[in-house]
């Protein structure tokens, strides 16, 4: 069986927080320009393809819910209030720079509003769950039969997919205020993109939790490579990139999650890996603007990824045990889950 861990009040499997660790560590060497296309890494081996398994993986932790005031309270401080407190702690900061540095007046108040929404860009993946969430959370109230839930979560995705290709989905396409809404704020093209993955995740809850049997995982493991090597081509879901064939894309993306999971589960855990991967949030929220300092001051990219990394580690705890309720740990608002009728 996969090592179990306990956390407080909460079990955790000791494999996935590890996938979480190696993927937020590549999500920050991407901000630090490493390992991208720019780089001219093999398509298989870029580390932007690391994007999607962060969906299925959240996939994992959906549950049923006795309401919708239950699921709407739970995202609420799992995801809302922590994205405001990041993005909010984050477009303060830029304000109180720009007006020690004598620099206000250069920002229209279209930058100002962007201070307070957008502009910690990793944070874009908070928005994005949270839509997913709730398309996802109607879906499952909806469609009790799995496979023609997956199914359905594949149509809006393949319409996106198409509307991609068309340039439908470009800035200059739309009208203002609605291209900022649809495409940058709410990221609906991406979570459509992401919603079969994590349905995927979901339903692949138990799954995860079986005994390891080297015999078929080994050889697995050995296919999926194969088939992310055949089938990777160059994509970046931040800008709306997914190669060009609708079915490769989920190929390649779901051979490398196997991957991952496959090799995850055979090393099992990383002490020091594993706390960045219970600590994810945390992680995507600090990380960019700490990137923002260093850059200011070393002009090498593998340092600042090592320094960025490195300042997880004194900064996660205080924010833990200081602001628990700002950045997801423990709930702002109270709910009371009304017991399912037998």
């Amino acid at each position: 069986m996969p090592t179990i861990t306990q956390t407080g009040e909460k079990t955790r499997i000791a494999y996935i927080d590890l996938l979480k660790g190696v993927c937020i560590v590549l999500i920050v060497a991407i901000h630090c320009n490493l390992f991208s296309e720019e780089r001219n890494v093999a398509p298989a081996l870029t580390a932007m393809r690391v994007v999607p398994l962060f969906f299925f993986l959240s996939g994992l932790f959906f549950r049923p819910y006795s309401g919708l005031r239950e699921f709407l309270v739970r995202k609420v401080n799992t995801l809302l209030v922590p994205y405001l407190f990041f993005q909010l702690a984050f477009g303060g900061g830029l304000l109180l720079t720009a007006a020690l540095t004598h620099t206000l007046g250069d920002y229209s108040p279209v930058a100002l509003v962007r201070f307070f929404t957008v502009d910690n860009g990793p944070l874009w993946y908070l928005r994005c769950l949270l839509v997913i969430n709730l398309v996802y959370y109607a879906l499952d109230r909806l469609i009790p039969y799995k496979l023609l839930r997956l199914a359905a979560c594949f149509v809006p995705a393949a319409a996106t997919w198409w509307l991609c290709k068309a340039g439908c989905l470009l800035p200059d396409h739309m009208p203002a205020p609605w291209n900022y809404l649809i495409l940058e704020l709410l990221r609906l093209p991406q979570a459509m993109m992401a919603l079969p993955l994590f349905c995927i995740g979901h339903l692949c809850r138990d799954t995860m939790m079986r005994p390891r049997n080297l015999r078929i995982e080994l050889p697995l493991m050995a296919v999926a490579a194969g088939v992310l090597w055949l089938t990777a081509e160059p994509m970046n879901m931040h800008a709306n990139a997914y190669g060009t064939n609708f079915v490769l894309f989920y190929l390649s993306v779901l051979a490398l999650t196997l991957f991952l999971i496959l090799v995850g589960r055979l090393i099992d855990r990383l002490p020091t890996v594993d706390f960045l991967g219970r600590n994810t949030l945390i992680v995507l929220g600090i990380h960019f603007p700490v990137i923002l300092l260093l850059e200011k001051y070393v002009h090498n990219d593998l340092t600042v990824l090592v320094l960025t990394t490195l300042a997880m580690f004194p900064l996660i705890p205080p924010l833990n045990r200081w602001l628990p309720r700002l950045t997801g740990r423990k709930p702002l608002f109270r709910t009371y889950a009304r017991p399912e009728k037998t």
